[in-house]
């Protein structure tokens, strides 16, 4: 055994996803949908529907194929993460 790993958990798809999300909008990193399944091993499906909601109530926005938070979005962050749930 690893004398330096002191515990392990593995994580469901809820926490998958709140994990994600937590790290982009509070460090207000841009992201692609892509990037989403790629960094999480989890489908589109699970996210897409929600995303276009926030971009049309101005939680988020696109350009360029990526998504960033607006200031309103920054604003209520607890609120987006919380969302997807």
């Amino acid at each position: 055994m690893n004398k330096f790993i002191i515990s392990k958990n593995i994580l469901n798809k809820k926490d998958i996803i709140k994990e994600y999300f937590i790290n982009r909008f509070r460090l207000n990193i841009p992201f692609k949908i892509y990037h989403f399944s790629l960094f999480t091993g989890l489908s589109i499906s699970l996210i897409f529907k929600k995303i276009k909601i926030l971009v049309k109530k101005g939680f988020l926005y696109n350009r360029k194929n990526y998504y960033y938070i607006t200031k309103k979005g920054f604003i209520f962050n607890n609120n987006l993460i919380e969302f997807f749930f």
